[in-house]
């Protein structure tokens, strides 16, 4: 286990309470696995939220929401001090805009009640910056104790913890005391990722000369092998944990690869794969191959019954087509589609009602 990465750790402890209660009491696993990919250990402080060392690879390996439009995505974190994940440049270029940074330019937040403990950052400028999202958080929060204190049994939406003045007061203090040591472990972890990032493209691109080599030697074509479910995996994987694939590796995984590629090759792709517009795919519903970029159109001209926006291995558009015109190709977007079936089918939407 010492060899393992911290995402390795985390898929272990999570497949059973044995193994979750071994590594929980063995620190020195974790203090490994961050050591094989350079990670700084994550502080000890007195503010609340889990910070273990399994939330810290879980957060920075494991992907998740993008901060502003919430839609999933496997990237890391870019701002370690306000949490912030992007899944698109025009989603980064707002969160690094004003629409979600306050620059304390009056330096209200420096002596407020709460800005004593909010995670703040220079961001090139002489001014504490800070996030819009937690000084709201902190504004609702501060509103909900009160409330509390006044028996309002209100509870805010966001699942904000239950606590009085007092008890926040508290809350508030450890969160001030333990500011300097998570900013600090935030900028340690910018130039981890720095340095990371380097190590990752040059791991990556001998892993792919690999698989390049491996492929030609069994006579199939890399790219082929790389868009296998199996293949991405490990691809990833090992990339993501700065490790090189080995022979024996291949070996392994071989017979895996070679299935799944010859089912991709006879037009039917693996659970989870999305086909390229050019691919060809075996249509659900009749034995022909069809381009990805025509079976919507192959299911409305064949197969009326079915619906041509539900196809297994085709990427979901944002464009509808409308349900009561079974024979018609045309796409709407959201507000398009119920604009039409007010115009087209409103009768239709009243016997129904």
């Amino acid at each position: 286990m010492t060899h393992c990465s911290p995402h390795d750790l985390v898929q272990l402890q999570t497949t059973s309470r044995s193994l979750h209660a071994f590594l929980n009491t063995h620190k020195h696993l974790w203090t490994a696995a961050q050591g094989n990919v350079g990670l700084p250990p994550v502080p000890i402080v007195e503010a609340g939220g889990n910070r273990t060392s399994a939330a810290c690879a879980i957060f920075i390996f494991g992907g998740g929401a993008c901060t502003w439009c919430s839609k999933f995505t496997p990237a890391q974190p870019f701002s370690f001090v306000f949490r912030f994940r992007a899944c698109s440049p025009s989603c980064l270029k707002l969160l690094l805009s004003d629409v979600s940074l306050y620059v304390d330019k009056s330096k209200t937040y420096e002596d407020f009640s709460w800005g004593r403990w909010l995670p703040r950052s220079k961001l090139h400028s002489p001014f504490n910056v800070y996030s819009k999202r937690d000084i709201k958080y902190a504004g609702r929060e501060r509103q909900q104790a009160i409330g509390i204190d006044n028996h309002s049994s209100r509870r805010d939406p966001l699942g904000i913890p239950h606590r009085t003045v007092a008890q926040l007061n508290e809350v508030c203090l450890k969160r001030a005391r333990s500011r300097d040591a998570l900013t600090e472990h935030a900028l340690r972890l910018v130039s981890w990722q720095t340095e990371y990032f380097k190590l990752k493209a040059t791991v990556s691109r001998a892993n792919y000369d690999f698989i390049k080599l491996m492929s030609a030697v069994e006579g199939k074509k890399a790219q082929g092998i790389l868009r296998t479910p199996k293949g991405t995996a490990l691809f990833q994987a090992f990339n993501r944990d700065l490790t090189k694939l080995t022979f024996t590796v291949w070996l392994e995984n071989r017979a895996l690869l070679f299935a799944q590629l010859g089912c991709m090759l006879d037009g039917v792709f693996p659970v989870g794969t999305v086909g390229r517009p050019n691919d060809k795919l075996r249509c659900p519903y009749c034995p022909r191959l069809i381009k990805v970029k025509g079976m919507a159109d192959h299911v409305v001209d064949k197969h009326p019954d079915h619906d041509p926006d539900t196809i297994p291995f085709i990427q979901k558009r944002d464009k509808k087509h409308c349900s009561e015109c079974p024979s018609s190709k045309r796409l709407y977007t959201k507000r398009g589609l119920k604009d039409h079936k007010l115009n087209k089918h409103s009768t239709t939407l009243l016997s129904k009602e």
